[in-house]
């Protein structure tokens, strides 16, 4: 992009006394010394707390942009100046000085009095101007389009000026306004969409052609929008948008000669912003307007104004500056010539005079619009395969992207051509079309996959004419030529707009249509068809819009060597949901801008390089693994590695998000649950934190507390998307009544057909009964500190452990009716209990409990002992608890292992061992001890030795064995040999337990849940969580719920219905 002229020490201010002062800017009247000529010199403004490099670097891409603008709708700018004080801090823009002022002054000078013809040809200059920043590449956006930001030229054109410049007060985050709008004073224009998705929303191509409505609104029908309020009260005027309340009503007096340019007019309003009409289509609709209106010659956008007839003493002057066209030119009549004739002889109504002009409108620009086709074909799709301007290996390729179904759109066009000139000759005045159209419906679906595709298109020309100068000497070599008859890329773009001027002539043959002619309906049916057809590709061509976004912004990205993540920017379906621009503070207060982009799937820091260059800060987030704070991090660099588990405060969350106040720690799913934190020193906090292993945590900044809010609602939103879309399981509680915190539920167990449950806390054991979930548990054993409890049902035995010590209590049918005589049957197992495993083995239940030290582990393996006769005398608990009284177990095995031990998994006829040395298996009768994993398999150095992975679970699925590390899981044989080499999971987090319900293996650690399909290895769902602890389920595949613990109370995870 070229360089700004720098014209310092060559301008001088003739007034100091600002012409125009704003929000954004203060204008001074000037001129050139060199010539004298009258310049204006505008001086944007500062923005408080916001330092003076980040905006200066915005002002300087938006000065290089403007001074590459060329077009006579937009204000040029001559260059910029630095030398004088009243300059200062960021230089001024110098371009035109125009005397006849704005667009405002204009409407309040001569409204009234000016022709519509005159009012009309201004709003068709907004219009081009417009569609000039639209069809830029890279698309620009206005985003403060009203009057006062419209100057009238020396020769009565209407020209855009203060673009671009909003978006620099946008990005800081603050508009130097006090008000709750970063639009202030220009309320009337704003869009729905950005007054009910929040005050800061970002300006988009849909914005901007809302408020050329608007604008269309004041110049043509002098009214204001919102004229029913008197004021700006921000109140009211927002009121009536949130509601959905457009600009203006229709009036009851309106001209019928008028109801066109009314129409026109609110097409730019349409709620849904994909069902505005794009700025070229809305261009070429008022070309077409002010032929049938006037009967002007329909003009380009760079033609400029062709004769005004000036009655009265009219306030523009006409003016005509001769540049090639860039859109069809009016109708050459071919066809009408014939029609006239054949009609010579005929009487005719008036209005028949007019719907035979129409279709006869219809004919000539079909004629027209496929001689521009032939052109795309006959000279620049030849000229281009005959060149070697494109090397032969790409050509082809090339020509498919650019011109894309070309020869479809051609021959609708010439169906459509011949059944209309069959009609023609089949009758001299034309009766029905309607049923032409209808039949031509299908072969002019082809307009919608071109314009769908044109976003493609416009950027592989752009990027080839910028790339390649042999390409762009063709360009310039062949548009010069007669026969090429326009610029390619305006050729390009006529199928999209065609399809929108189809019910545009449509209507106007409707119009003139008697009641009584069958062509009524059949003429209504064919515009609902192509309306839907337009609103069809419209939306496409927004969504391809966002793809090519995302594709550039894959370009963009550059990341640390080595740590490179492909986040498939271009894969279907993937979407940019916000972005903005937050900064870093550290100790000593020095603030570095950061991009913030939020996908539909992943959040993403990047540092601004250079122009179009982002060096990516950190990993990618998943938003899964996501959490939002607006509480400070205290860290003093504000990037904190964080390790395994996020460092500092822990959000108590099972949203996306949390919002704190008055360090009470609450948190809510509720959007507006609590109020946002005041803003400190530094503005308004935003702490993102990566969950997992590899995660951390960085504090931004927003300027306002809107910017904050918006943030906050957005990875809100999507977060719920992504919750709904891959949601598996969801957790419910247990109990409705959940105990109270003394008696925290830490461990538990289902037993009799999952109809009870028991769980332990600090104090003792509890049972209750889920058939009445809303009753509280009832003590059945007072112990302390119960952290497991197993029940076999097959011996009618309940195992605790308790301060380290196993007891054993029998269970009795009549204890159900009187829970406290469990306790009076206690036995003690054994002491210094790390943890036990319940299961079968063998045919029988066993349980073995170990005995952990660092170094070693001891295991000792029970089985229960058949019941005692009936009638045996009963021992006292003090003597149970001693040793005494009836065994419930007995001592099966006892073995030792110099390592230590995490997990224990029975299997069918050995045990597997979780421990340091990796999965051991032992032979429950020989005691002989071996690796799980077979050495000698080259695959084992899947599992990364020096990152010491904790072996925890192991999962029998048909043949095959699924192996879970806190780290990772894979497959492995009954040998021991690595299977299915096509799956390892790797865990973001670092589980601490496992449960597996066929297909998904869910790993469980304190801060989520996350589910996998064990049968593809691809991940399925996060559940966040608060403390999660892993209490209960079957060791192998079943359908018996899992109990989970999340913070008090415990929960089921089950599968979604």
């Amino acid at each position: 992009m070229e360089e700004t002229p720098n014209l310092s020490g060559e301008v001088e201010i003739l007034s100091y006394r600002p012409a125009y002062s704003g929000s954004y800017s203060t204008v001074y009247r000037g001129k050139l010394k060199s010539d004298g000529q009258l310049v204006g010199i505008k001086v944007l403004n500062t923005i408080h707390g916001v330092p003076l490099h980040s905006i200066q670097r915005k002002i300087e891409r938006e000065r290089r942009t403007w001074s590459a603008l060329r077009h006579p709708n937009i204000l040029p700018m001559y260059g910029f100046a630095d030398d004088d004080e009243h300059f200062q801090p960021f230089g001024a823009f110098i371009s035109p000085w125009y005397e006849r002022g704005d667009l405002a002054d204009y409407i309040r000078e001569h409204g009234s009095s000016a022709p519509l013809e005159e009012r009309a040809l201004l709003w068709r200059d907004v219009v081009s101007g417009v569609m000039y920043l639209h069809l830029y590449t890279p698309v620009l956006i206005h985003g403060d389009l009203k009057p006062r930001n419209v100057l009238i030229d020396n020769r009565g054109i209407a020209r855009l000026c203060d673009f671009g410049l909003v978006r620099i007060y946008l990005e800081e985050g603050n508009t130097g306004m006090t008000t709750t709008s970063a639009y202030t004073g220009t309320e009337r224009y704003l869009a729905y969409e950005l007054v009910t998705a929040q005050e800061d929303a970002i300006p988009t191509t849909e914005t901007d052609i809302y408020a050329t409505g608007c604008i269309g609104l004041e110049v043509l029908f002098l009214q204001i929008p919102y004229s029913n309020r008197g004021t700006n009260l921000r109140f009211h005027m927002f009121t009536d948008m949130q509601a959905g309340i457009p600009p203006a009503t229709t009036p009851d007096d309106l001209d019928p000669e008028l109801s066109a340019w009314w129409e026109a007019v609110s097409w730019c309003w349409a709620r849904d912003p994909l069902s505005r009409p794009h700025a070229q289509a809305l261009y070429e609709h008022l070309e077409y307007l002010l032929w049938a209106s006037f009967r002007r010659p329909v003009t380009d956008v760079y033609t400029g104004r062709q004769s005004i007839a000036s009655a009265g003493g009219s306030s523009l002057t006409a003016t005509s500056t001769g540049v090639n066209t860039l859109v069809e030119h009016p109708p050459t009549h071919d066809f009408g010539d014939v029609v006239l004739k054949s009609m010579a002889a005929v009487t005719l109504s008036d209005e028949e005079h007019k719907r035979q002009d129409a279709i006869n409108e219809i004919l000539s620009t079909e004629t027209e619009f496929f001689r521009a086709m032939e052109s795309l074909q006959d000279v620049w799709i030849s000229t281009i395969r005959r060149s070697n301007a494109i090397p032969p290996d790409r050509r082809e390729k090339f020509i498919k992207q650019v011109f894309w179904n070309l020869s479809a759109v051609m021959e609708g066009s010439t169906r459509l051509q011949r059944m209309l000139l069959e009609r023609q000759n089949q009758q001299s005045v034309i009766g029905e079309i309607g049923d032409i159209f209808k039949s031509t419906l299908p072969f002019l679906e082809s307009l919608v996959e071109y314009g769908a595709h044109r976003i493609y298109s416009r950027y592989e020309l752009e990027m080839e004419k910028r790339d390649n100068p042999a390409f762009a000497r063709i360009l310039e070599e062949v548009g010069n030529r007669s026969e090429s008859q326009l610029e390619l890329n305006s050729l390009l773009a006529k199928p999209t707009t065609r399809i929108a001027r189809y019910p545009l002539f449509l209507e106007a043959v409707l119009k003139h249509t008697p009641a009584s002619s069958a062509d009524k309906g059949a003429l209504k049916d064919v515009i609902q068809s192509l309306r839907e057809m337009l609103t069809r590709m419209n939306q496409k061509s927004g969504e391809s819009e966002d793809r090519i976004h995302l594709y550039q912004l894959e370009r963009q990205l550059q990341f640390k060597q080595g740590e490179y993540i492909d986040l498939k920017l271009t894969s279907d379906g993937r979407k940019l949901i916000y972005e903005g621009s937050l900064v870093t503070r550290g100790w000593t207060g020095a603030k570095e801008e950061i991009l913030v982009f939020l996908f539909d799937h992943a959040l993403l820091l990047v540092r601004p390089v250079k122009i179009d260059q982002y060096k990516v800060l950190r990993k990618p987030i998943p938003l899964e693994l996501l959490r939002l704070s607006t509480i400070e991090e205290p860290a003093s660099n504000n990037l904190v590695r964080t390790g395994g588990k996020p460092s500092g405060t822990k959000p108590k969350v099972d949203s996306p998000y949390t919002r704190s106040h008055s360090g009470t720690g609450h948190a809510s799913t509720d959007s507006m649950a609590w109020p946002l934190p005041a803003a400190s020193k530094n503005g308004f906090p935003l702490t993102f934190t990566y969950l997992g292993r590899t995660g951390y945590s960085i504090t931004l900044w927003t300027s306002t507390m809107f910017t904050q809010k918006k943030w906050l609602d957005n990875i809100q939103a999507q977060y719920k998307v992504i919750n709904e879309l891959n949601k598996a399981f969801e957790m419910t509680p247990v109990l409705g009544n959940p105990p109270p915190p003394e008696n925290k539920i830490d461990c538990a167990v289902l037993f009799a057909n999952d109809q009870r449950m028991a769980y332990g806390t600090r104090s003792g054991v509890f049972m209750a009964d889920l058939r009445q979930p809303t009753k509280v548990g009832v003590r059945v054993a007072t112990l302390p500190d119960v952290t497991h409890i197993e029940i076999l049902e097959s011996s009618n035995i309940m195992l605790v452990l308790t301060a380290k010590e196993l007891v054993a209590f029998p269970l009795k049918e009549t204890d159900f009716l009187d829970l406290s005589a469990i306790q009076k049957r206690g036995k003690r197992i054994s002491t210094q209990i790390s943890f036990f495993k319940s299961g079968f083995c063998l045919g029988r239940p066993l349980v073995c409990a170990a005995k952990i030290s660092a170094v070693a582990s001891t295991f000792k393996i029970f089985e229960p002992i058949a019941s005692q006769p009936s009638g045996q005398r009963k021992t006292t608990i003090r003597k149970l608890l001693q040793g005494g009284g009836d065994d419930l177990l007995k001592l099966y095995k006892e073995f030792y292992m110099p390592a230590e031990a995490y997990s224990i998994t029975f299997l069918r006829v050995r045990i597997c061992l979780g421990c340091s040395t990796g999965f051991q298996i032992v032979d429950v009768d020989s005691l002989d001890t071996q690796s799980l994993l077979d050495p000698s398999d080259p695959n084992s150095a899947l599992i990364d030795k020096k990152s010491n992975p904790r072996p925890i679970s192991v999962f029998r699925v048909d043949r095959l064995y699924l192996l879970c590390y806190d780290e990772c899981a894979f497959w492995t044989d009954n040998r021991g040999l690595r299977a299915r080499l096509d799956i390892k999971i790797t865990w973001e987090g670092r589980p601490t337990a496992f449960a597996l319900r066929y297909p998904y293996i869910i790993a469980i650690e304190p801060m989520f849940i996350e589910i996998w399909d064990i049968e593809s290895g691809t991940f399925k769902e996060i559940i966040p969580g608060d403390n999660i602890e892993f209490f209960f389920a079957d060791s192998q595949m079943s359908d018996r719920p899992i109990i989970l613990g999340n913070g008090a109370n415990a929960v089921f995870l089950k599968p979604v219905a």
